[in-house]
């Protein structure tokens, strides 16, 4: 398509602020595209606010509205100019925090004034080609870049991020929408990936909608590079090269408000437990990003997270609870269970001393009240999570005939040594879980045999020897 299309994006009536992007390169300034040029029609546009110079509108507080993101710095910088043809156009991609308190007939003067559906319009050429996001080799592991979909379809980002997480040093198995739909101001959603799903009832999943901004998190400290390729837009057909987990289990905690006759969730958290997981706190759990009002995470000494991932064969691990800025006095924490197969699972409520069995089918509610330090603790609560007996350990395996290790492997590579010296290298094979025998490399080495499972991917097997299988992990990623 060539020449100038306009793009519209509704937004529905709610006073919050919003991540977003164009997929246009506009010629025009940000005043011509989303402030409609200054004019005040009901249903479109709305105010980018300031101290009234530079095209921006005029506020009691001066405030600004429309900020970009420094992904060096980590800092929001406030756009104090809308109006200059040269140096205020729209590019796609470019993400933006916006506060969107309605179309521009907005009374400014009152905060407290009703909050209206509006569409943002943006003119210019659709962006069909890719979009490469480059951080510097300065770049700290763990860092948050805030990204913006080029394109006007969905991006399917678990599997943009997977296929690219050898090269791009972007973590690939998370990303944070912001969803104004959430609490009153809106909050921070956690998606896991590349099931995207998440704890907060969100309808965010693993795609970057048209219009839509979300952080990443970087790997490793150095530089990273991400190329958004209209490879991964949806439609496209194309096969998804992640491998789905074998088993897993996800526990989501929620916060609901319910001083008023309305419910409302105003955070969540998750559980994930898989074969392919430790049952330590690092780089593969999600920091929590932090939101305006109720913040609920799990913590370990001075870290949040909002997604913490562990292994099943935990023998038993209490996870603290963290819930800060409460704004009511009436709260539930909700507790959904989705294939909770291996695990048992308590509440603990340290100031009413009251332990509380979780189903591991059903959903679970807990109802409890604050309003003084003691009731406002805000590590008032943990998590108890046991094994129930039925899920055998994943490790080094030793009985009496052989040792084999290390489980899992992460270079590819499994040891065999044998304590009565059987001669077993002839009844070795290797099946993956649906049966199929694979090839494998077996060499002798001075204490026994070397079996090279590199060529497979990351996974669950077993090793068969002389009729005996032994599971094993591959866990190169």
């Amino acid at each position: 398509m060539s020449g100038n299309v306009i793009v519209e994006s509704f937004f529905p009536a709610k006073r919050a602020f919003r991540l977003i992007s164009s997929p246009v390169n506009s010629s025009n300034s940000i005043y011509n595209n989303w402030q409609e040029g200054g004019s005040n029609s009901s249903g479109w546009g709305t105010h980018i606010t300031g101290n009234g110079a530079n095209g921006t509108d005029l506020t009691v507080s001066g405030n600004a509205s429309l900020f970009t993101y420094n992904n060096s710095s980590a800092t929001w910088n406030a756009i104090t100019s809308t109006n200059n043809s040269s140096s205020n156009l729209i590019a796609a991609g470019t993400p933006y925090r916006i506060l969107v308190r309605g179309d521009r007939t907005i009374d400014l003067t009152k905060n407290t004034s009703m909050a209206s559906n509006t569409t943002l319009r943006t003119t210019g050429t659709l962006n069909t080609g890719n979009l490469t996001v480059n951080m510097s080799s300065g770049t700290a592991a763990n860092a948050d870049v805030l990204i913006g979909n080029p394109f006007q379809a969905p991006l399917n980002m678990a599997s943009l991020l997977a296929d690219n997480a050898v090269n791009s040093n972007f973590k690939n198995d998370i990303m944070y929408i912001w969803d104004p739909n959430i609490n009153t101001r809106g909050a921070y959603v956690a998606v896991t990936l590349p099931s995207g799903s998440n704890a907060s009832n969100s309808a965010a999943n693993k795609y970057l909608m048209p219009g839509q901004a979300a952080f990443f998190k970087t790997k490793n400290s150095g530089s990273a590079s991400l190329v958004l390729s209209n490879n991964y837009i949806e439609n496209t057909n194309r096969i998804s090269t992640f491998r789905e987990e074998l088993n897993f289990s996800e526990l989501k905690v929620q916060l609901f408000s319910i001083d008023s006759t309305d419910a409302y969730i105003v955070d969540g958290a998750m559980l994930h437990f898989s074969e392919l997981y430790n049952s330590e706190f690092d780089e593969n759990d999600a920091s929590k990003a932090e939101n305006l009002d109720e913040n609920l995470s799990i913590v370990n000494a001075s870290n949040r997270y909002s997604i913490v991932k562990r292994n099943y064969t935990l023998d038993t691990d209490t996870m603290q609870l963290n819930i800060v800025r409460y704004r009511g006095t009436k709260y539930q924490l909700l507790f959904k269970p989705v294939g909770m197969k291996y695990l048992k699972l308590y509440l603990w409520d340290k100031v009413l001393k009251v332990k509380t069995r979780l189903s591991e089918t059903d959903y679970t509610n807990y109802d409890f009240e604050v309003g003084n330090a003691t009731m406002n603790d805000e590590n008032r609560f943990s998590l108890i999570v046991e094994n129930d007996g039925s899920f055998s350990s994943i490790g080094d395996i030793n009985n009496e005939n052989i040792k084999i290790y290390p489980v899992p492997t992460k270079d590819g590579v499994i040891y065999l040594e044998s304590s009565n010296n059987i001669d077993f290298n002839s009844n070795i094979f290797l099946f993956d879980v649906l049966g199929r025998n694979l090839p494998v490399v077996i060499e002798k080495n001075a204490n026994g045999l070397t079996l090279n499972v590199g060529n497979v991917p990351d996974g669950v097997y077993f090793v068969q020897i002389k009729g005996v299988k032994y599971r094993i992990i591959v866990f190169k990623s």
